[in-house]
């Protein structure tokens, strides 16, 4: 399981959520996409060496997070379960897990 959790204010977002998500209005629809972007490589253990338009995952920050599409993998989105996370205010989190998850506590 991957969790990352960082400061909402100050993020970075990577030139490609600029490039490829015209759809992506907000601010913080660029967060949660960036974070569910990182969850789910980072999980995979491929880091940066993943190329990013080889995957899809939800993009608004109301929408439930969830992987959409993997190129060369049809059955992936519906073997890994994504999961955003709000766990105070000013920060937001992401956790990509291959299989179901039922409850998150802390």
């Amino acid at each position: 399981m991957t969790l990352i959790v960082i400061p909402q204010k100050g993020r970075r977002i990577v030139h490609y959520l600029d490039d490829h998500f015209a759809l992506v209005h907000t601010p913080e629809d660029k967060e949660v996409v960036g974070l569910r972007i990182e969850a789910f490589i980072k999980a995979l253990g491929e880091g940066l060496s993943m190329p990013l338009d080889k995957f899809d995952v939800s993009i608004a920050f109301a929408e439930p997070a969830r992987l959409l599409r993997v190129e060369d993998d049809p059955d992936a989105a519906t073997r890994w379960s994504l999961i955003s996370l709000f766990p105070e205010p000013g920060y937001i989190g992401a956790i990509a897990v291959e299989g179901k998850v039922e409850q998150i506590s802390s």
